[in-house]
């Protein structure tokens, strides 16, 4: 070593070329310089472990060199010595490599000296860190020329990053092996490395030294708490002091020098609170033991994203960290109150008001930037921080709306979950009112109308659950059922539900959806008292109070409907209101016990009420919308009563008397129609549709003409109505219905003259022609199965000869004689067969003495005689 550093310096002893120079540098001074680099190299190469890795083919005289007994303090001087060769080379040859390979000398020679005194791998690895920092400070901070700043920068950055290594896996281990042993030389190495890139950032600027000093110096706070045993939450809110630092460096230094770096202290502020969040999320059990701490570490998580959303320019980031913001806050809160140990109904209760603070702040940001905007017409308040307001309130009231609805939601998912009908009635009134008034603000603060009509919607929505509690908290606490008490009260909140939407001054989304949700509720109340007055028993004397809540609630319900339709004019109302009289009248004559006929001939009653009525109204000019539902009603009615007498009636036994009154109401029902319609509404020239057979020319179809079906349907349930009279009193089969029938439809012939130039003109003679044919067929096939004398045939086909006489003169046509004459005959041919049954016995006498004097010859005699006249009958 000694011979290749005298070597370097004669070098220097020959001078340069020049004229006159017999030796010059260039030609003999070179290869002293050679040998000496190659003399430096070999030292340094044998007198180390290293010639331990070389083959023997490599080194001859390798026997010779035994590392085991090598001195490391002559490994230091050797490297110094190598290191002073290799400086003196760079500054002859002004070659930087020979600068990097006087550092690697060095950092022998340090790594030798570590060595000889048996330091401790830490204790090593804070020395080569520290030299490592020291060549850093230099090449940034000491006047060194360029040339050699260089380099040591370069080496003090490798090893920084090697050291970020280290640093990465030290905190991986700590994390993954408990008995992982932390020791503090490790943290201050970490420290220094972090001191290398926050020199580099210092000088530079530079984000990657900032980003690389940042990590080491977290990773360095981690490990001296996971070293001093903190507790994850105390961890996890220490680390949030530096986020908050980085924010208020990121606004502090944006006019400064630092200003290319303010987004990156922002950044990195976001992302340590990632990390908190994702180590809070890992580590969640230990912090549940700790609910205080943990709303503690939500709060500051939600400051932060606070602060971070004012700073942010962005409109997209700025309400992303927005909803995390509320987020933080609502979990906060949540664990704030889990930390008191509240009930489920409770916690519900006080979890709540978060969004109704949340709307509440909405409201507050609007109000004051509508002062901002005040202010800035006026010309005042330009300064920076009122503009930095201005713009960042437009974009948190809606975000504030939006997360308040969204909590609102969870509340009502984990409210169902909760028992809170049997047990925790006055809980839930609160909690549907808390509710109600979220949805109702919500709805204030929407400015589309659809939207705010379905919030206003679902606000009336929760205030009826909530009503629906109290309702069930009151009955719980008196004698009465639970059914007959909430009947009524439903009753009454169906008419206050109303109320609002008569108010003019309120919302008109406010006033439709508490009118839509009352309509609603009056519906299922009336379903309800339908279904009970068709299956309750109220003979029971218990179902007294029933009847009596029904009989109310329809009567309040029906008050309701009534003041809705004359708002509304809709025909919906009008034929609610119709049920709800119906069911009513139902309701009270099944209470009174009444017979299923009885009820049907009250229905009939009904029915004629409501067609006069619905005539009534139509006479005063009122709405189409609320007369012609009522009359609709009428006739379903009144067909339902004659359909129900008719068929639910066991043919076995007669008609009642009060089956006839039911049919006798129908018929009046139907002729009190065809008057009014006739009288309301004239006929509009040629639009009457007219049969064109030749005996019923002239008469209308009843397609045409609503009165003309209610005429012929009238006299149609006349001649039922007739036919249920004529059971009642004996008549049990259709031979003798028809025998009564057919004089009733000779009076139909008689009624068309009378009636003539009326509402009913035509409809008897023609119903009675329909009617006819059929009555006739029903009679002839009865008479088939039963004993009928000739004189009762002959009377029958006389009236049907007579009925269509009548047709025939009555009409001047003569294409009812095809019928008369035909039924006239049969008339005849059953008088003759009368009278030859019933020769008198004087005329027989003669034949009687013949038969004594011959017995064999008369009975002979006798018997074709009755086979030739059955013959001639048949």
């Amino acid at each position: 070593m000694s011979c290749s550093i005298a070597f370097l310096l004669i070098e220097r002893a020959f001078k340069p070329r020049a004229e006159g120079v017999e030796f010059s540098r260039e030609e003999y001074g070179r290869p002293f310089f050679h040998v000496a680099q190659v003399g430096v190299a070999l030292c340094l190469l044998f007198y180390t472990p290293l010639i331990t890795i070389l083959p023997g083919e490599f080194v001859a005289a390798k026997r010779y060199f035994d590392p085991q007994s090598y001195d490391s303090l002559t490994t230091v001087w050797l490297a110094l010595c190598g290191a002073f060769a290799y400086c003196y080379s760079s500054t002859l040859r002004r070659e930087r490599y020979f600068v990097h390979l006087a550092i690697a000398a060095l950092l022998w020679a340090e790594g030798s000296l570590l060595a000889h005194i048996e330091a401790a791998w830490l204790i090593a690895l804070v020395a080569f860190v520290a030299t490592a920092l020291v060549m850093s400070l230099a090449a940034r901070f000491a006047p060194i020329n360029e040339f050699f700043a260089q380099p040591f920068n370069q080496v003090a950055t490798i090893i920084g990053w090697l050291m970020c290594l280290v640093a990465f896996q030290s905190l991986m281990f700590s994390i993954s092996q408990q008995a992982f042993a932390l020791n503090w030389r490790m943290i201050i190495a970490i420290v220094l490395a972090a001191a290398i890139f926050g020199a580099g950032l210092v000088k530079a600027k530079s984000r990657i030294d900032f980003y690389a000093a940042a990590s080491l110096l977290s990773v360095a706070c981690l490990l001296s708490l996971r070293k001093l045993d903190a507790e994850v939450y105390l961890i996890a809110m220490l680390f949030l002091i530096p986020a908050y630092a980085g924010l208020w460096l990121s606004r502090r230094l944006e006019r400064t020098a630092w200003g290319p770096l303010t987004e990156d202290f922002h950044l990195s502020a976001l992302l340590l609170a990632c990390l908190v969040i994702f180590a809070a999320a890992i580590g969640y059990q230990s912090l549940v033991a700790h609910k205080l701490a943990l709303a503690l570490l939500a709060l500051e998580l939600a400051g932060l994203f606070a602060v971070s959303a004012f700073i942010t320019e962005k409109r997209e980031e700025r309400a992303i960290q927005l909803y995390a913001c509320i987020l933080f806050a609502a979990f906060s809160y949540i664990s704030f109150l889990k930390a008191f140990e509240f009930e489920g109904h409770q916690l519900a209760l006080l979890a709540m008001l978060f969004p109704l603070a949340l709307i509440a702040g909405s409201f507050a940001i609007k109000q004051k930037l509508s002062l901002l905007t005040s202010d800035s017409e006026k010309g005042e308040g330009q300064g920076t921080q009122r503009l930095s307001f201005r713009a960042f309130l437009p974009q948190t009231s809606l975000p504030l709306r939006i997360s308040a609805a969204a909590l609102t939601l969870v509340g009502i998912a984990f409210a169902s979950t909760l028992n809170l009908i049997p047990e925790h009635k006055f809980a839930g009134v609160w909690l549907m009112l808390e509710l109600a008034a979220v949805f109702a603000a919500l709805s204030f603060m929407t400015a589309e109308r659809e939207i705010s009509l379905i919030r206003f919607f679902f606000s009336v929505v929760f205030l009826t659950i909530s009503y629906g509690f109290l309702v069930g908290l009151i009955a719980d606490q008196m004698a009465t059922s639970r059914t007959e008490y909430a009947l009524t009260a439903f009753s009454l909140w169906v008419l206050a539900l109303y109320c609002p939407s008569c108010i003019g001054a309120l919302r008109r989304e406010l006033r439709a959806s508490s009118s839509l949700l009352s309509t609603i509720i009056a519906g299922i109340l009336l379903l309800i008292c339908i279904v009970g007055a068709s299956l309750e028993d109220f003979r029971r004397p218990e179902a007294f109070h029933l009847a009596l809540a029904m009989v109310s609630t329809l009567v309040v319900v029906g008050v309701k409907e009534a003041l809705h339709l004359l708002a509304s004019r809709s025909y919906f109302h009008a034929s609610i209101s119709g049920i709800i009289g119906i069911t009513l009248l139902a309701t009270l004559l099944r209470v009174a016990a009444v017979e299923f006929e009885t009820l049907l001939a009250w229905m009939a009653a009904l029915a004629i009420a409501y067609l006069l009525a619905s005539h009534f109204l139509r006479r005063r000019g009122i709405e189409r919308s609320i007369f012609l539902p009522i009359a609709l009603e009428a006739n379903l009615i009144t067909a339902a009563s004659l359909i129900l007498v008719l068929f639910s009636h066991s043919y076995d036994v007669s008609f009642t008397l009060t089956a006839f009154f039911v049919t006798g109401l129908v018929a009046i029902f139907y002729a009190l129609s065809a008057y009014l319609a006739r009288a309301t509404k004239p006929r509009a020239p040629g639009s009457e549709m007219a049969i064109r057979w030749g005996p019923l020319s002239g008469y209308s179809t009843g397609t045409a003409y609503v009165g003309s079906a209610y005429s012929y349907a009238a006299f149609s349930v006349l001649l039922i109505s007739a036919s249920v009279l004529f059971n009642h009193f004996g008549a049990g089969s259709w031979s003798e219905l028809s025998w009564l029938l057919v004089p009733l439809l000779i009076v139909y012939l008689f009624a068309e003259l009378w009636l003539r130039g009326t509402a009913f003109s035509g409809a008897p003679f023609l119903v009675a022609q329909v009617a006819l044919p059929v009555v006739v067929a029903l009679g002839l096939w009865s008479g088939l199965s039963e004993v009928v004398t000739h004189l009762g045939a002959a009377a029958f086909f006389a009236e049907v000869a007579i009925f269509y006489l009548l047709s025939a003169g009555f009409k001047r046509t003569g294409d009812f004689l095809y019928p008369a004459l035909g039924a006239l005959a049969v008339a005849l041919w059953e008088m003759l067969l009368r009278m030859c049954l019933a020769w008198p016995e004087a005329a027989a006498q003669p034949l009687k003495d013949i038969r004594s004097r011959c017995p064999g010859e008369s009975e002979t005699r006798r018997t074709s005689a009755r086979h030739s006249r059955k013959s001639y009958c048949g």
